[in-house]
């Protein structure tokens, strides 16, 4: 701590450092960071989901459990067989189970005109 306190200088220097660096921490959480909220029953919520019916494969691949095969799965599977409704409809693309589901429940959204 000694070098911590000879390299910075006075308390206010070190008081502007911390505020800086707490400010930088903050600013780079928020954007990075998605947009989660929880419900009344602990169930996260994010506020901007992805709408899987018009998601590119490079937008699915932020979701959880989705690499670049199951996007290219999923786009595929759309444009091939049909538009989601909701969400227990992924479970219809290959390499997508329950599990998957469940964590990508949160993340997605279905357009209102999917048919």
């Amino acid at each position: 701590m000694e070098a911590f306190d000879e390299g910075v200088g006075s308390g206010e220097q070190r008081r502007k450092l911390l505020a800086a660096c707490v400010v930088g921490a903050v600013l780079g959480g928020l954007f990075f960071a998605q947009c989660v909220i929880v419900a009344g029953g602990g169930t996260p919520v994010v506020e901007d989901r992805i709408d899987v019916n018009a998601a590119d494969a490079e937008s699915l691949v932020r979701l959880p459990g989705i690499g670049p095969s199951k996007a290219e799965a999923i786009v595929e599977y759309r444009e091939e067989a049909r538009k989601f409704e909701r969400v227990e409809d992924m479970e219809d693309v290959k390499g997508i189970g329950p599990k998957t589901v469940e964590k990508l429940r949160p993340f997605l959204r279905f357009d209102e005109n999917a048919n």
